[in-house]
């Protein structure tokens, strides 16, 4: 969030700080696991909140194109996750010789390389209760985030009439809009235009959506200065 790196910064520090728990191995086959998660988990709300968006009469030309192509975007990330899931390419196990000759400790990184692909692929003979156990807690994200917008939009004035599907929409709007530009430091100014946009294909005021796109980012920052003064505090 504060910095223009994305995910460049944000996963890499997620293992830095799992791996002072757990081997270096097992902490980043859990990040690239939850990644693969959280991924699917936002393909499907897209889906359904790019679906419900274009049942309206009213959405501008503009946004229904874009809308269009996030639909085009998904079908062909499905489809190299499913190529991905039958084939189980050694992407990772062809680096590995690259990666040993940058590191310069013989053949360690390189095992480490393969096990981690292993462990990666090895989701696909988890059980089914432990599948189903990630992807609840994955749900339980995406549903408390539709009740923040849901509760924010009905605590603003005229907001009354907000339904549970209207928050559904502004949701998916806003985690297509985090995933699109995470490079941007807060997304500063496109949360708000997206937002903005969403809010009057749904017959609210643009002003609405440009004041949840202030009270989530405020709630950003209030959790990043928790975060990084525990981290000072951890270090």
């Amino acid at each position: 969030n504060l910095t223009p790196l994305g995910v460049l910064a944000s996963e890499p520090t997620k293992i830095l700080l799992a791996r002072a728990r757990i081997p270096t191995v097992s902490s980043i086959a859990s990040v690239a696991i939850e990644n693969a998660f959280y991924t699917a988990s936002v393909l499907v709300v897209l889906i359904a909140g790019t679906w419900m968006l274009l049942q309206r009469a009213d959405v501008p030309p503009g946004l229904e194109q874009i809308a269009e192509g996030i639909l085009i975007v998904i079908a062909i990330a499905g489809a190299v996750g499913a190529w991905a899931a039958r084939t189980r390419p050694a992407v990772l196990s062809r680096l590995a010789p690259i990666i040993t000759r940058l590191a310069g400790r013989a053949d360690a990184p390189a095992d480490a390389v393969r096990e981690v692909e292993a462990r990666i692929y090895g989701v696909l003979q988890w059980p089914a209760s432990r599948l189903l156990h990630v992807t609840a807690w994955e749900g339980v994200f995406h549903i408390l985030a539709v009740a923040e917008v849901w509760l924010v939009l009905r605590l603003l004035p005229g907001g009354d009439q907000i339904t549970v599907t209207d928050a559904f929409m502004m949701e998916s709007a806003g985690r297509f809009v985090t995933i699109a530009f995470k490079f941007v430091p807060y997304r500063l100014g496109i949360d708000e235009v997206g937002s903005g946009a969403v809010a009057a294909v749904l017959g609210l005021p643009t002003a609405t959506g440009v004041t949840l796109a202030l009270v989530r980012r405020l709630r950003i920052i209030v959790l990043n200065i928790a975060g990084l003064t525990r981290l000072v505090h951890v270090r």
